[in-house]
């Protein structure tokens, strides 16, 4: 027990003498300025409702729908000539993570989806401001400028009377076919949000490799690759690295204390022992 103390409490006194290096601050420093200015070339995104029908792929829209009914028809694969849709409920929400630039165009293709063919006023909020906007019965394209939250993501809050069908255990609102959006004006701001869990996720990265292999210098060049490396995802994929971005600081906190641990067990029972013979005569 007084061993394994001891041994967390080098290890910790290590840690310290890491996080105060300045090629540790350099990296996050000249992280951020590449990331923010990944931000800064005019994003778009689509975001096809229910599944693509060029592709067939569904479920990854999963992830940024709230309140939603599964996508329609089950399987494209089957049915490839439909147009899929989800069923939104009466309260549901649209989320786009790590979106920054504050103010966006969102086109929403919708329909009210009611058998009779009448329209619906559904309320779409941002969490600023709401507008009421009446549903035709048809699927069209309803535009709106949205602001994203200070974290930096976008989040549209759908409210909607829900459709009296008896034979339908489901809370139906209306029917979503895709959302796009892209940005109203530069320059774009990043999101908060998403940039601190990259830095934390970098911090990481630099800290194993200062504990496990290499110097300074070494860390520093390898974080700032990386940097360089999540600058091009900013740009080009956002929305997939913003989905990732949780799940980084947690696997780099697993891969820290692997990497510890993995470092004790060679030194303790694999390495040869230092003046043993075999590694003097190197077998």
């Amino acid at each position: 027990m007084v061993c394994i103390a001891g041994w967390l409490l080098a290890e910790a006194q290590a840690l310290i003498g890491y996080l105060r290096e300045r090629q540790l601050w350099a990296a996050l420093a000249g992280a951020l300025a590449l990331w923010a200015l990944a931000y800064q070339p005019a994003y778009t995104y689509q975001l096809d409702i229910g599944g693509n029908q060029r592709t067939l792929r569904q479920q990854y829209d999963t992830p940024f729908l709230r309140g939603f009914n599964a996508s329609e028809p089950p399987s494209l694969y089957d049915t490839p000539t439909i147009t899929p849709y989800r069923w939104a409920e009466d309260r549901a929400t649209i989320v786009l993570p790590g979106l920054g630039g504050q103010r966006w165009r969102l086109a929403i293709r919708a329909a009210s989806g009611r058998p009779d063919g009448s329209p619906i006023e559904s309320r779409w909020s941002d969490g600023s401001s709401t507008q009421a906007l009446w549903i035709a019965a048809a699927p069209q394209v309803y535009y709106l400028a949205a602001a994203t939250d200070m974290a930096g993501d976008l989040r549209l809050h759908l409210e909607t009377p829900t459709l009296d069908a008896p034979a339908d255990p489901r809370r139906l609102g209306l029917v979503v076919y895709q959302v796009g959006v892209e940005p109203l004006a530069g320059p774009y701001l990043p999101a908060p949000g998403l940039l601190g869990l990259l830095a934390g996720a970098l911090a990481l990265l630099y800290l194993l490799a200062r504990r496990l292999a290499l110097g300074p210098r070494g860390a520093l060049a390898l974080a700032l690759a990386m940097a360089a490396v999540v600058a091009a995802a900013l740009a080009t994929t956002r929305m997939g690295l913003a989905l990732l971005a949780p799940t980084l600081v947690p696997i780099g906190l697993g891969c820290y204390a692997l990497g510890l641990l993995g470092s004790r067990i060679y030194q303790h029972l694999l390495a040869p022992p230092l003046g043993s013979p075999a590694s003097r005569t190197g077998r």
